[in-house]
């Protein structure tokens, strides 16, 4: 059963909760709402040192707060782009020239007996 809302002033369409509310309607997805519940439990080996399984979400939170432990998102190689293939020779030149003069300003205002050196090594761009 569908709850009417009101008709439409344009075109003298019924609208009810769901619709779009413009001309021209149409349905509308709905929203799906993600449970908290694993249905069966969901084991997890390396929580503690023992198998735990647990049977919500918020259960794996209660859990995972008792041992100190959190999620944690780390970067993979194979995640995607790899940042090593945008460099390039020009990228690492002005790299050099910006690490080079530091906090002290612009190289030209330098005395070029006073400046030192700082030289710049990447060992491993990895594959190409």
């Amino acid at each position: 059963m569908r709850t009417r809302v009101g008709i439409c002033e344009k075109c003298g369409e019924a609208l009810d909760i769901g619709r779009w509310p413009f001309c021209p309607h149409q349905a509308v997805g709905s929203a799906a709402v993600i449970g908290d519940e694993y249905p069966g439990g969901k084991t997890f080996e390396h929580l503690d040192h023992r198998p735990v399984t647990v049977y919500s979400k918020t259960e794996l939170h209660r859990e995972m707060d008792k041992r100190h432990v959190r999620f944690t998102d780390r970067y993979h190689p194979n995640d995607g782009p790899d940042w090593r293939q945008a460099i390039d020779a020009q990228t690492l030149a002005n790299a050099t020239a910006l690490v080079s003069r530091g906090a002290r300003g612009s190289a030209e205002e330098e005395d070029p007996a006073r400046l030192e050196t700082l030289d710049t090594w990447i060992r491993d761009l990895g594959p190409r």
